[in-house]
């Protein structure tokens, strides 16, 4: 069948919003463990969009070693787990509110640090799941 065609079973929507729900439920721990005054450094949104990426590099490292993964792992951890946990709309939001506070170094720091950090954490758990295996 064309993906075109193609509906995902009703069981993966239960897997994604069981992982979202896990998810997001860690966000907003971490984010009253973290509050934000709107005019630092936004310590919890930051923090799991670069844990959130790690553990996704590991993800997909891990999971191109498994030819025959469970079909469950994707939706229940890479789109709802991780998918949950980070968020780039509070990103935005939060980089908006220091551009409105005339925080303008703070939120290219924020912004340089965030997308630089992301992608290397995603490499570097990437790297950390394959460990020693041959490529």
């Amino acid at each position: 069948m064309s993906k075109q065609g193609w509906r995902p079973p009703p069981s993966s929507w239960a897997l994604v919003a069981l992982g979202g729900a896990i998810g997001a439920s860690l966000r907003h721990i971490t984010e009253n463990l973290l509050p934000w005054d709107g005019q630092s450094w936004p310590w919890a949104i930051f923090l799991v969009n670069i844990v959130g990426s790690f553990v996704m590099g590991g993800f997909l490292g891990r999971l191109s070693l498994l030819p025959n993964a469970p079909p469950y792992l994707t939706p229940l951890v890479g789109v709802g787990f991780l998918g949950g946990l980070t968020t780039f709309s509070s990103f935005a939001a939060e980089l908006d509110q220091l551009a409105q506070s005339d925080a303008l170094l703070l939120a290219a720091g924020y912004t340089t640090a965030s997308v630089a950090l992301g992608i290397l954490a995603v490499r570097l758990g990437w790297i950390l799941a394959q460990g020693k295996s041959d490529r």
